[in-house]
């Protein structure tokens, strides 16, 4: 025969624990999985940029407008001036094309707010093969 009063509900509690870590876990990743998706969007989109602005021979003026428009696009937002581009003359070989770019995207939790920072550098020779 079973005594149901002798039962103490650790059971229980340790279930509720669980549940409720469950849900922080599930809330958590339901507001960062985004980002990083969108973060890894935008170091691919600036990365094709750039080997485009390279081979098409775009001004630097032109790369930083493409670099701010891009991020516009992905929600992310460009920390200061901290876009760079410049082309480098080598003495052995082609031209290059040197890209580097600081950004950041705001998550908010309840209470806190988290700031994910990008920083994006790609590199490509200026000029078609």
């Amino acid at each position: 025969m079973c005594n149901w009063r002798s039962q103490k509900g650790s059971g229980k509690l340790g279930c509720l624990v669980f549940l409720a870590l469950a849900g922080l876990f599930l809330y958590g990743s339901m507001k960062l999985l985004p980002v990083y998706i969108a973060k890894v969007e935008l170091q691919e989109s600036l990365d094709r940029m750039v080997r485009r602005a390279g081979a098409e021979g775009h001004s630097l003026k032109s790369v930083r407008k493409n670099a701010e428009r891009i991020a516009e696009l992905h929600d992310f937002e460009v920390l200061g001036d901290s876009i760079r581009a410049e082309k480098k003359a080598t003495y052995s070989g082609p031209n290059q094309l040197e890209f580097e770019g600081d950004f950041f995207r705001d998550v908010r939790f309840p209470g806190y707010t988290h700031r994910i920072k990008v920083t994006v550098k790609a590199s490509t020779f200026v000029g078609r093969l």
